[in-house]
């Protein structure tokens, strides 16, 4: 039943439409209990009233097209990683989370990143 609620959430959806998904797979959950789940699953986050799963591969993704970005130039705006990655549902403050947290990168300003 996991892995079916995972395949739903690899896009970004609102409870509506999870639920729906849900009913078609047979699981007749409530709003209440999907949003129960969904808050209580580390690997699910909520952004702009849309749930999905946080991956590690997509954030291998992401990490890996700043380290190309990097090569070419000291110091990268997040704008540019946006539109080099070809995953959706990643805003600036998700992009510069998932690279800071890695302690290889900072950020001079917020709005982009360079190597320590």
């Amino acid at each position: 039943m996991v892995e079916k609620l995972y395949d739903i959430l690899q896009t970004p959806k609102d409870i509506v439409e999870i639920q729906s998904r849900l009913n078609e797979s047979g699981i007749s959950w409530n709003k209440h209990q999907i949003r129960l789940f969904l808050e209580m699953d580390k690997n699910v986050v909520l952004s702009n009233g849309m749930w999905c799963v946080n991956s590690q591969e997509d954030k291998n993704k992401i990490l890996d097209t700043i380290k190309q970005l990097l090569k070419e130039r000291p110091i990268i705006p997040i704008k540019r990683i946006i539109d080099n990655i070809e995953i959706k549902g990643y805003d600036e403050s998700k992009i510069l989370k998932i690279a800071l947290d890695t302690g290889d990168y900072i950020s001079p300003n917020g709005k982009t990143l360079k190597r320590k």
